[in-house]
């Protein structure tokens, strides 16, 4: 049975939840979804780092059976996924290389690739894992050039954004998987992934210069983009959960804290109407407790700006939320109100259960723009040669099936040499036997 049809499937592991969506490509690697699952999880992973492996895999085995047991994927077998990356210890580091290079030789090719090998030389391989290098502005003799390779100059400098995240991030990742026999095609930065997604950001946002927020659970991923370009990429160790956690303090279990902070969200204190919610806690204290948290993670987001060394002002574009955090309700206008920038909440049609997959979709559209024409993630299982088994026993042929006789001890079978008066050998066969007798 051949299979002539290519598959994708993209793997998203956060601090909440992992996610998991198989999807086809057709000839121009356009992909159309199939299926999705996701499953819960509360502990294994902290900051989208993972800390029990055990765990980790049990739930990632179990989406991976359920995508094989699909009626439009089985009995084909995932050998490969991509994965997307999120976690606290990601983030990008900017390099810029200048050289003097000779005016009569054209910039070619080998000499974009030696500044770029240069441009990462810098970073410590043994602890931190290189996720993607994008070159960023380019300059010839102090002019801008989009495309430096056939150019000539005397001067060229090269600024390249790196981002990485932790060695044992990508370990820890890979342990699950080798557990599973499937392979990882790619590490893909979710934040890039999402900054590309046609559901996010504009192409008229990214070249105007804009902010992209991802507010989860645990961390809180920002980048920037000027001109097209990536300049910025940090990820914050707080999320929605920070919140969570601080409603637990007034002695709520996590699932009613949870339950109250969706509920009331980011309100202004003089709308909250004073009311007793808990054993001794009161409304207008949960509103204070959410919003002195979200405040902080606010002013951090925007921080983010001063260490990029880039104002406001010089973002047209605004900010760009998404995250399962932003359904938080009044989060975007506390962000808009203390920013002084238009924010907007990224997705289709703000539809919370899209707002729920963004991460892993973008993943899946990042993987399918880069799988190759004959790649595909799932191959169907070897049957058996069923042909040339049947040749090769074909000419055997069967020997008639008589009735074995039962076993005879030793000291039996002399009595009955005796009794019959045959002179048999002790150790002589039953089989034999038989064939004298015919």
């Amino acid at each position: 049975m051949e299979d002539n049809k290519r598959y994708i499937v993209a793997i998203e592991i956060s601090s909440s939840r992992i996610t998991g969506i198989a999807a086809t490509l057709d000839d121009s690697n356009e992909a159309e979804e199939i299926c999705h699952y996701e499953e819960a999880i509360d502990g294994p992973v902290i900051y989208g780092e993972i800390k029990n492996v055990d765990a980790v895999y049990t739930k990632v085995n179990s989406i991976i059976q359920k995508i094989e047991s699909h009626k439009s994927i089985a009995p084909r077998k995932i050998k490969s996924v991509y994965v997307g990356i999120n976690a606290r210890s990601m983030h990008s580091t900017t390099v810029t290389i200048e050289k003097e290079i000779n005016e009569n030789i054209p910039i070619d090719k080998r000499l974009m690739e030696m500044i770029m090998r240069e441009s990462c030389a810098g970073i410590n391989t043994e602890t931190d894992k290189i996720l993607v290098a994008k070159q960023g502005l380019c300059e010839i003799d102090g002019k801008e050039t989009a495309d430096p390779e056939g150019s000539l100059g005397s001067h060229i400098s090269v600024t390249t954004t790196i981002i990485t995240c932790k060695q044992k991030i990508c370990n820890s990742i890979k342990m699950v998987f080798d557990r599973l026999n499937i392979g990882i095609k790619d590490y893909i930065p979710t934040q890039l992934a999402l900054a590309k997604s046609k559901f996010t950001l504009t192409s008229d946002e990214r070249r105007l210069g804009c902010v992209l927020v991802d507010f989860g659970s645990d961390t809180t991923a920002v980048s920037i983009y000027k001109k097209d370009r990536l300049i910025y990429l940090n990820t914050l160790p707080m999320g929605s959960h920070n919140i969570t956690r601080d409603l637990t303090t007034l002695n709520m279990l996590p699932e009613k804290a949870e339950k109250i902070k969706c509920m009331y969200g980011i309100m202004h204190i003089s709308d909250v109407v004073n009311m007793e919610i808990a054993s001794g806690v009161s409304s207008t204290e949960v509103v204070n407790y959410i919003s002195a948290r979200a405040g902080e993670i606010i002013a951090n987001i925007i921080n983010q700006l001063n260490i990029a060394g880039i104002t406001s002002d010089e973002l047209p574009g605004g900010i760009i939320t998404v995250g399962r955090g932003t359904k938080m309700k009044g989060f975007n206008e506390m962000l808009e109100r203390i920013s002084k920038m238009n924010v907007r909440k990224g997705g289709w049609n703000n539809k919370e259960e899209f707002t729920d997959r963004i991460g892993s979709l973008a993943i899946l559209d990042t993987a399918s723009n880069t799988a190759t024409p004959e790649e595909s993630c799932m191959h169907l299982p070897e049957m058996p040669a069923t042909g040339e088994y049947e040749e090769e026993t074909e000419p055997k042929q069967k020997k008639e099936s008589k009735p074995k006789p039962s076993k005879k001890s030793w000291w039996k079978k002399i009595g009955e040499s005796i009794n019959d008066g045959i002179g048999k050998t002790f150790g002589e066969d039953e089989d034999e036997e038989e064939e004298n007798k015919n």
